[in-house]
């Protein structure tokens, strides 16, 4: 595995840098708080305090910023695994959890209890208080935590209908390559809301998120290529998309599916599948794959009626 791209291996380089003729202390602080944020769980970084053990000393610089950032991290990821637990049976014992991990200073804590807030888990419902607990950790540069604020000015919810604002956060988030805030993006473009429509750079988010495998960015990417918005009309194509959506039991995507292989837009014409995905579509509660799914029963039926039975005697 390389070396940067996992928790161990970026503690490791920041380690490398008390030592040697390329020490740095800074260079090593500033591997060790990556080594921090992609470790995913408190056991990893207590395996970090053991190997710390061999090179305590070199810097006390260091050390002090290691001995508070892991320790610190260490109680936080243990707080929000414990609230990971819990949260199925005992929401408001979850809630307790997040917060005591909030109030360390956790981004990743501070947008869960924006979600607690915004769907009252464990706790009154108050969307205000829920964009407030987004906004901490928006400023933090949490990405998820970006969408989110863009998705409450969007809405709205807790705030102001604000566009611009949404957009903005959107951004944010985008940069980091979030999914979610892409196909948010996408979705502005593609509605003109706050800006002119552009189906083509509502295309262009779509593909980005699709490509990450966003189930809800998969659908719309298939509706531009099946209806030819900002991208050229192509239905072999939207039927490609629709499949890796609707593969992932994205109910719309499902009932699109059905639609092309009961007309043969994209796909060879089938009544058989056509009427299997949309049983997958309605199972979900979508009402117009309700209604086809009893179209295309009655066009099986008929079919079947249809059928002439030959008598090999009768030659």
């Amino acid at each position: 595995m390389n070396k940067k791209g996992d928790a161990k291996g970026r503690l490791e380089l920041a380690l490398s840098y008390l030592e040697g003729g390329d020490k740095s202390v800074s260079l090593a602080i500033e591997w060790l708080d990556k080594a921090i944020a992609s470790a995913e769980s408190s056991e990893e970084l207590s395996a970090f305090q053991s190997r710390f053990v061999e090179v305590e000393g070199k810097e006390p610089r260091f050390d002090a910023v290691f001995h508070e950032k892991v320790g610190r991290d260490v109680q936080i990821k243990t707080l929000l695994q414990q609230a990971d637990k819990v949260s199925k049976t005992d929401k408001a014992a979850a809630f307790e959890l997040v917060k005591k991990a909030a109030e360390l200073g956790s981004a990743v804590a501070e947008n869960k209890m924006g979600l607690y807030y915004d769907n009252g888990w464990g706790i009154e419902k108050d969307e205000k208080i829920a964009v407030e607990w987004y906004r901490k950790a928006a400023d933090k540069g949490y990405a998820s935590a970006q969408d989110n604020l863009g998705l409450c000015y969007y809405l709205p919810t807790g705030v102001d209908k604000d566009y611009d604002k949404a957009l903005y956060w959107y951004k944010k988030a985008a940069d980091q390559n979030h999914a979610s805030a892409q196909k948010h993006i996408g979705d502005i473009y593609y509605k003109g809301h706050g800006v002119d429509i552009d189906k083509a750079e509502a295309a262009r988010w779509y593909q980005k998120a699709a490509e990450q495998g966003l189930a809800m960015a998969q659908w719309m990417l298939g509706v531009c290529y099946y209806y030819g918005d900002g991208v050229e009309e192509d239905e072999s194509e939207a039927v490609l998309w629709y499949k890796k959506a609707a593969e992932q039991g994205y109910a719309k995507a499902q009932d699109a599916l059905g639609d092309c292989y009961r007309k043969g837009r994209g796909v060879e014409k089938s009544l058989s599948r056509a009427k299997a995905w949309y049983q997958k579509a309605a199972a979900h509660g979508v009402k117009s794959a309700q209604s086809s799914l009893e179209e295309v029963e009655k066009e099986l039926r008929d079919e079947a009626n249809h059928c002439i039975i030959v008598d090999p005697l009768d030659d």
